[in-house]
């Protein structure tokens, strides 16, 4: 399926406008929208995550605990592959001044987190809420 591109090309361009067609691959707009009370498993930027009784909340390696940058109920977005049709993606980051990043070491989670849950308990009584 080929996407329109809708915006106006430079004379120059726009013999090249299905090549450059043929180029775009789908996305998801996202769309940021006041809810002052999101529930724990809503798709959400900072805030309370949605998390298992039984899942042990995100820490560095020296025990600080991470905070909540997004999480992505993929229930709420709309199916483009390879992306899952359903389950919780969060990410975390340490509050330091490089935001969890390790030049040295990039790939290593340990002041930042990615955490996919494939199959969320939508049950207030299976998550945890008291994060005191």
């Amino acid at each position: 399926m080929n996407q329109k591109l809708n915006l106006k090309l430079s004379p120059e361009l726009e013999v090249y406008r299905p090549q450059i067609e043929a180029t775009i691959k789908p996305y998801i707009s996202v769309q940021l929208t006041d809810n002052e009370h999101p529930t724990w498993w809503q798709s959400k930027f900072g805030g309370m995550p949605y998390m298992p009784k039984d899942f042990k909340y995100p820490q560095s390696d020296a025990g600080e605990y991470l905070y909540l940058l997004a999480q992505i109920n993929f229930a709420e977005v709309p199916a483009i592959k390879p992306l899952p049709q359903q389950g919780i993606l969060q990410f975390y980051i340490a509050l330091d001044d490089m935001f969890g990043l390790d030049f040295d070491n990039p790939t290593k989670q340990d002041k930042f987190r990615v955490i996919y849950f494939p199959d969320a308990n939508l049950s207030e009584s299976e998550i945890v809420t008291d994060f005191s």
